[in-house]
């Protein structure tokens, strides 16, 4: 995939729209071709407000756009497409943005953070990730 089909996450508003299955199955179905709510209700088995609820979480995240609308019956349907084929998540560039929390209570003094031992113990510094959306099969 070139780098022009990827697009990098990084805002709050990216990683949080992406925090949810359903959205992701959205994105997944939007990879098959450009559809309506009532198309992707339907091919989701879920109900037509649930679906354009987290169509607008994605749009507002720049995840999704509209495509394209339709005249049906007395009034319009509003085509979706993805705004990219895939994305890229790069953990260096998150990390330098987000202010590390403070830890205080959530561990022992003395104790590891995972369970791996002191000798098998590493946790990458940073990491680069990218995902083609078109790969997942349910």
């Amino acid at each position: 995939m070139e780098d022009d089909d990827v697009a990098a996450v990084t805002t709050p508003e990216q990683f949080k729209a992406l925090g949810h299955p359903m959205r992701h199955r959205l994105l997944f179905a939007l990879a098959q071709s450009e559809a309506t709510i009532s198309q992707l209700a339907v091919a989701l088995g879920s109900n037509k407000g649930n679906v354009a609820h987290h169509l607008k979480v994605l749009a507002a995240a720049g995840l999704v756009r509209p495509a394209a609308t339709r005249a049906v019956r007395g009034g319009t349907e509003q085509y979706y497409r993805r705004a990219s084929p895939g994305l890229r998540y790069d953990d260096a560039a998150t990390t330098q943005t987000a202010p590390a929390k403070p830890t205080t209570g959530l561990t022992r003094p003395g104790t590891a953070c995972c369970s791996a031992s002191t000798s098998q113990h590493s946790h990458p510094q940073s990491a680069s990730m990218s995902i083609k959306l078109t790969e997942y099969s349910s």
